[in-house]
């Protein structure tokens, strides 16, 4: 259960706008229904696409008493930022921490998961017995670029593969996944009481494109939509 923004401009922008947004999301915005609805308060992290390499900035503590100062002052093409609420019984440390990074076929690939994967070592995929939903999540698409199946293939098939293995344990399978090239937002099948808490808006510019978990003041991006149930979004920097 989590709160998170993907960014993808044209020209470098700063992170400033996006990591104050996402700040106040996770310590001010929706909480999940039910007992668990607290702030997001277990971590968060910021990466950013700078001059062809990328900046990761995680810490374990809440965002809004995180140094973040350092976070604002980036600037780039290509960002994630993620506030993580974990799921229960789930480490919170910052490794568990998102966004995950892993590099395959010369690329770094950028990754983060707002919901929650009962039952998510049923999944076919070798990982540590510790490895939370999201690093399993992460994992299997992993394999599916390796074998060289673009990104939004790649989070489809995941996202269906999942959904054929756990079923509605799958509660949410939203993520965002980027090499620095290329923007991916999926947002997946919602149950009815987490409809108004899983959702994905997007704003789009010809020189900005913003996905986030809530919409906020960001002028020259347009107007935000929500995205529907299954949609996936793919924005390339070259376009």
């Amino acid at each position: 259960m989590c709160r998170m923004i993907g960014v993808l401009a044209r020209e470098p922008v700063e992170a400033a706008q996006f990591v104050d947004a996402l700040m106040v999301q996770a310590r001010d915005g929706k909480r999940p229904p039910g007992p668990r609805s607290r702030p997001h308060e277990d971590g968060y992290g910021v990466a950013v696409y700078s001059g062809g390499h990328w900046i990761h900035i995680r810490e374990q503590c809440p965002m809004w008493v995180g140094a973040l100062d350092a976070s604002r002052r980036l600037c780039g093409t290509v960002m994630l930022l993620h506030a993580r609420l974990a799921s229960p019984d789930l480490r919170i440390d910052l490794t568990k921490t998102h966004p995950f990074a892993a590099a395959t076929n010369g690329s770094t690939l950028m990754f983060c998961h707002n919901g929650t994967i009962r039952a998510a070592e049923r999944l076919p995929v070798a990982c540590p017995d510790h490895a939370t939903d999201t690093e399993r999540y992460f994992a299997l698409v992993l394999e599916r670029v390796k074998a060289k199946q673009g990104l939004s293939d790649a989070l489809l098939a995941t996202a269906e593969m999942i959904y054929s293995t756990v079923g509605e344990d799958a509660v949410s399978v939203n993520a965002l996944l980027t090499d620095g090239r290329e923007l991916v937002a999926y947002r997946g099948r919602i149950t009815p009481q987490n409809m108004n808490y899983h959702t994905l808006f997007v704003a789009e510019s010809p020189a900005l494109r913003v996905v986030s978990t809530e919409p906020f003041d960001l002028p020259g991006a347009g107007d935000w939509r929500g995205m529907a149930p299954q949609e996936i979004v793919v924005w390339r920097a070259d376009a």
